[in-house]
């Protein structure tokens, strides 16, 4: 009689266990970081000397 239950193949590595605390906000911050430098440096605001003051002047 041919056997019933086969064997399952084996997971590669060990068990998923959860982020340490703190990490994933870390994780989170960090590319909010890099998402807004790359913002700034294609909008071109990271210049400096550019004659206006700074980067962040508004006229009325």
């Amino acid at each position: 009689m041919e056997d019933k239950y086969q064997e399952r193949p084996k997971r590669s590595g060990s068990a998923m266990v959860p982020p340490r605390r703190g990490q994933v906000k870390a994780r989170i911050f960090k590319e909010l970081v890099q998402k807004v430098k790359n913002v700034v440096s294609v909008a071109g605001l990271s210049k400096k000397g550019n004659g206006n003051g700074g980067c962040f002047t508004f006229h009325l």
